[in-house]
């Protein structure tokens, strides 16, 4: 995996920017564009992202939604 690169207006959104990357390294998705796929990137985001932004029904509607209308056409395109 080669240097990655990302720009921030403050040091405060540069922090949040690597705290993002560094849990997407974590997560095995990192540099994988091109190899990731909708499912696979989806499922990071609702896990990272959403779970603990949104209620708890809300996270589980999201879930039900994805499973059932994106990922059945979706899910195995690559990003």
């Amino acid at each position: 995996m080669g240097t990655r690169y990302v720009y921030a207006n403050s040091q405060q959104e540069a922090l949040r920017k690597l705290k993002e990357e560094m849990t997407r390294a974590e997560a095995g998705l990192l540099g994988e564009a091109g190899r990731t796929t909708v499912a696979e990137y989806l499922g990071w985001w609702m896990e990272n992202v959403v779970r603990g932004d949104v209620a708890h029904r809300t996270y589980h509607n999201y879930l039900s939604q994805i499973r059932n209308h994106i990922l059945p056409t979706l899910g195995k395109k690559k990003l």
